[in-house]
């Protein structure tokens, strides 16, 4: 009975009926912007997508290798510390290095809430989904009612999905949600930063970070690192950041170059999102340079010029460039639930860590239960 809709290519009335509950991201917070909306899907429906569907697609993709190495989120044998570990180890080698670079973090907005149905429907048939799965998935999108439910019980009035007020995505709590986020992930990062520039109808060219090792043996280009929607962009400096290959003049222009090649890549990258349904959330996101002043053949870290800003268009407002704010390789961020600083600088780090073993320790010592269950 659960396959059976799959089969045909209908799509029962009681799957397209979903109830959205909205929970607080962060306790105590309980503004709109700041909820996360889930929906309860139809357990037999939702069971045979992950069954039928996000299962085998996720195996597939990865048998193809469809899925790009810099992604980490969703993927089976993956682990969400693994970007967070090789962003520090590229922050050690381009400091180790005395490497002029810029660094990019951004994160999606709304993610699963933001997939465009028509893309992921075509890019489903394009992975060899039979089409009478794939008119099932589409129909029950196309009819299915949003009720919402609060304290109060269930809403009686609903909204659904209309040609002037499309709804994207399968919605958060659907079992399908992450393997057709990878859909959209590989088709975003492959057209934002293809070798060539015919893809985007521009002429500048894509200068990821390159890593070489001290011996000059191995070169790796890293463009990056994500986990589902939380990425990051770095791009080099082609200026020889050693003191004796380039005047003092042009060591404090090391950092202009590398700004240019990530705005580049930055750009690109956020008009790939907006095409595929998403969009970057900018209060969120933020810059960094790695940036060198050479005396007497020893080399500091300093923070980049001020008039040095990294402007990048949102959306529809081509015309007006939203200035990314910047940070200080100095500062420490969070990123992943990690809070690292591309400095090196663990002190940050320390406080916080200290403050949750401490208050693990609090509410242990403080419990009524015995040890064991306490722990």
């Amino acid at each position: 009975m659960m396959s059976m809709p799959y089969a045909v290519g209908f799509s029962p009335e009681r799957w397209q009926k979903v109830i959205d509950v909205m929970l607080e991201k962060e306790p105590g917070n309980p503004k709109i912007h700041h909820l996360c909306i889930i929906s309860l899907i139809e357990s037999d429906y939702n069971q045979s997508q992950r069954i039928l569907i996000a299962r085998r697609l996720s195996h597939r993709m990865e048998d193809m290798q469809l899925i790009p190495d810099m992604q980490y989120g969703s993927r089976p044998g993956k682990l969400c510390i693994t970007p967070v570990l090789n962003k520090q180890l590229r922050h050690n080698i381009i400091i180790q290095t005395k490497q002029t670079a810029a660094v990019i973090e951004n994160d999606a907005v709304g993610c699963y809430d933001r997939l465009m149905n028509p893309l992921l429907l075509l890019a489903m048939r394009w992975l060899g989904i039979p089409r009478t799965l794939t008119l099932s998935i589409a129909r029950t999108w196309s009819h299915t009612l949003h009720s919402i439910k609060t304290a109060y019980g269930i809403s009686s009035v609903s909204y659904e999905n209309t040609p002037t007020t499309p709804l994207f995505g399968p919605g958060q709590g659907s079992t399908t949600g992450p393997t057709l986020w990878q859909v959209s992930f590989a088709l975003l990062k492959n057209s934002a930063l293809a070798a060539g520039t015919e893809l985007m109808g521009d002429n500048e060219p894509i200068v990821p970070l390159i890593l070489d090792s001290p011996d000059n043996s191995i070169h790796i280009k890293n463009p990056g690192e994500a986990f589902v929607d939380d990425s990051d962009l770095a791009s080099s400096s082609l200026i020889p950041q050693h003191p004796h290959e380039v005047s003092p003049v042009d060591q404090k222009l090391q950092g202009a170059p590398a700004i240019k090649n990530l705005q580049v890549m930055a750009q690109r990258w956020e008009r790939a999102l907006f095409t595929t349904g998403g969009a970057i959330n900018f209060s969120k996101s933020f810059w960094f340079l790695f940036h060198w002043k050479w005396t007497g053949g020893v080399a500091k870290l300093i923070s980049p010029p001020p008039f040095t800003s990294l402007s990048l268009t949102e959306g529809d407002c081509v015309d007006n460039p939203v200035q990314v704010p910047n940070k200080s390789v100095h500062d420490t961020y969070r990123t992943l639930g990690v809070h690292i600083s591309p400095s090196g600088a663990t002190r940050t780090s320390f406080k916080v860590l200290l403050g949750k073993a401490q208050d693990y320790h609090d509410k242990i010592v403080s419990s009524k239960l015995p040890r064991e269950a306490a722990l």
